[in-house]
C-alpha cells in the first residue's frame, strides 16, 4: 500500500527522493515498479563473511534424552517432560546442539541463528535453554561420578566450581522479529555481560547481524518464508 501511494505521489511530479533498502526483495524486479514514473538506481552493499560447515541430519535424528539401560533418578524425571515437550522437533533440537557445541566445543561467545517465523524463533529458544540445562546437569552427575571418592564437602565444591568454569551457566538468549518494538529490538542487540556467552535467535529482521560486533558465529537451517503471489492475486507467505 506504501509503495503504490508513493508512486502515486512520484506519477505527479512531486519532489520527492524515496530510498528503499532490504535484504530479501528482488532488486531488479522492485526497480522496474518504481521506474514506471521515475528513473531508478540500484545499490548493492557486500557484508561480512563467515567460513561455513554445511551439517547433514538424518530424518529421525535429535537430542536423546535418556540413554539406552540409563536409570533415571526422580530429579531427572521432573525435568524431562519440559526438555522432552522443547526438544521433540528434530530442526529445533539440531540447532540446539549445534549452538551448544559451537560455545563448548570452538569457544564462542556470541552465536546468530537464523529461523524462518516467530513460531520457529520462540520453539529454538526453548530448546537451546532445555538442552543448555539438561547439559550441565549430565555434565554435574559426570563429574560426581568421576570424583567420587572425594569426601561429601570438597566434592560438592569442585562440581560447583566445574559448573560455574561451563561457558553455559553464564548463557544469555535473545530473540528478535519484526513485531517487537525498537526498545526491545536494542535490548535484544546488546552485548552479553562481561564474561558471557549470547545467543540471538530472530528472523531475517536480522539478516544484517554481520554488523553487531559481539558475534563470532552462526547457524541456519537454510529455510525462509518468501512472499507468493497466488493465482487469485492474494499474496501468501511460504516456507522455502
Amino acid at each position: 500500500i506504501v509503495r503504490a501511494l508513493l508512486l502515486r505521489r512520484l506519477a505527479q511530479n512531486e519532489k520527492l527522493w524515496l530510498m528503499e533498502m532490504s535484504a530479501t526483495i528482488d532488486p531488479v524486479q522492485q526497480a522496474a515498479y518504481w521506474n514506471k514514473e521515475v528513473p531508478t538506481k540500484v545499490y548493492e552493499i557486500d557484508g561480512r563473511t563467515f567460513p561455513c560447515e554445511r551439517i547433514e541430519v538424518s530424518i529421525g535424528s535429535g537430542i536423546e534424552l535418556q540413554g539406552e539401560g540409563e536409570i533415571v533418578d526422580p530429579e531427572d524425571s521432573i525435568h524431562d517432560w519440559e526438555e522432552r515437550n522443547a526438544l521433540e522437533n528434530m530442526v529445533e533440537a539440531t540447532v540446539a546442539q549445534t549452538v551448544v557445541d559451537l560455545i563448548t566445543k570452538q569457544g564462542r561467545k556470541g552465536v546468530l541463528v537464523f529461523r524462518p517465523g516467530v513460531s520457529e524463533v520462540e520453539a529454538t529458544a526453548e530448546a537451546i535453554m532445555a538442552l543448555v540445562k539438561r547439559t550441565l546437569r549430565l555434565n554435574s552427575k559426570q563429574n560426581r561420578k568421576a570424583n567420587k571418592d572425594l569426601p561429601q564437602k570438597e566434592l560438592d565444591q569442585l562440581v560447583a566450581e566445574l559448573r560455574e568454569a561451563n561457558p553455559l551457566s553464564k548463557l544469555e538468549v535473545a530473540t528478535i522479529y519484526g513485531e517487537m518494538e525498537y526498545a526491545e529490538r536494542k535490548v535484544s542487540t546488546e552485548k552479553p555481560k562481561d564474561g558471557h556467552v549470547k545467543v540471538l535467535i530472530g528472523t531475517n529482521v536480522v539478516e544484517s547481524g554481520v554488523n553487531i560486533p559481539w558475534l563470532d558465529g552462526g547457524v541456519t537451517c537454510g529455510t525462509g518464508k518468501q512472499q507468493v503471489v497466488r493465482e487469485a492475486g492474494a499474496l501468501s507467505l511460504e516456507l522455502v
